[in-house]
């Protein structure tokens, strides 16, 4: 609690000084303790999570920029030149970061920027299997398909380390691919644009310098130990189990920062239910999720859920 309470103090100062919501960071910090990706939206996405990181990771943050080139998992970390036997990490080298984060205590942010451009079912999918349910290590080459030389002649399949946290953001524009439905089994969907008054940043705020929060409390924080399935706010709202275990423990780490179960249940509506119906893509079958799921949630935590899905198809869909 004590940590929650030093990341609170330290970071609205920043996200008012940057204009974005300052519940934002309460959001991204329930996802990560509850072992789930923070994909965020809006055009202060990026910015959000240099905030977060800029509190909660001494400002150790890499980010990735997604392409249509990422066609699965290992495509994040580089490809085998097979013309000369070695391996070629990606620009964003994050393969470094991570083989560095093996031999370190501290934490480190990694964003998939613009995760939307590349399609997630292909790339994103296995990467979170392997980031955050910790089932296999990601498999980049057969050991013999590069020279013993080769500096990363080790690194044929990668083990996510626990101190790297692994966050997203959506994109809009014409060359961006719908976001699988499976994802947001593992993922919770943060808007950054809208739904809150930000005050206007003052030249304090603006200047505030943020030292580290301590790594080892801050990995307490952040769900070591946190059951993988976990009831809550959607229990007999969706047939998925997956999406009912994703919904119960953001909805469980989200009670650091609020109390009341209408407004508990309405953030996890917002963040897990809305973008997953957003990702329907036939518009009779999205039609008919809405339809059954406003009939189970009732009338204050159904309020405005179509205008929520409609907004969130532009950055899903």
């Amino acid at each position: 609690l004590s940590t929650v309470k030093e990341l609170r103090s330290r970071i609205v100062p920043v996200l008012k000084a940057s204009a974005i919501p300052t519940a934002t960071y309460q959001r991204v910090h329930a996802a990560f303790s509850a072992k789930l990706l923070p994909v965020l939206a809006g055009p202060r996405a990026l910015d959000a999570l240099k905030a977060y990181a800029q509190v909660a990771t001494a400002g150790r943050l890499s980010v990735l920029q997604v392409t249509t080139a990422l066609a699965e998992a290992g495509d994040v970390f580089g490809r085998v030149d097979a013309a000369r036997s070695r391996f070629v990490p990606h620009a964003a080298g994050l393969i470094d970061v991570v083989l560095a984060a093996q031999e370190s205590d501290g934490l480190i942010l990694v964003v998939l920027d613009g995760a939307n451009r590349g399609a997630t079912e292909s790339y994103l999918l296995p990467l979170l299997r392997s980031a955050l349910r910790r089932t296999t290590p990601v498999s980049l080459f057969h050991p013999s398909a590069i020279s013993p030389n080769d500096p990363y002649a080790a690194c044929s399949r990668i083990v996510w380390p626990e101190n790297v946290l692994l966050a997203a953001t959506l994109v809009e524009g014409p060359t961006t691919l719908p976001v699988a439905p499976d994802i947001w089994a593992d993922s919770v969907f943060i808007a950054t644009d809208g739904g809150e008054t930000v005050q206007a940043a003052s030249t304090a705020a603006a200047s505030t310098e943020v030292s580290e929060i301590d790594p080892k409390s801050m990995l307490l924080t952040l769900g070591k130990g946190v059951e993988l399935t976990s009831g809550g706010a959607l229990d007999g709202t969706v047939k998925s189990q997956a999406l009912q275990d994703a919904g119960g423990r953001f909805e469980r780490a989200l009670t650091a920062f609020q109390s009341d179960p209408t407004a508990l249940q309405a953030e996890v509506v917002r963040a897990v239910l809305v973008p997953f119906v957003a990702s329907i893509s036939d518009d009779e079958d999205r039609a008919g999720a809405i339809s059954d799921i406003e009939k189970n949630l009732g009338s204050k935590a159904s309020a405005g859920f179509q205008h929520a899905i409609d907004t969130a198809r532009r950055s899903i869909a």
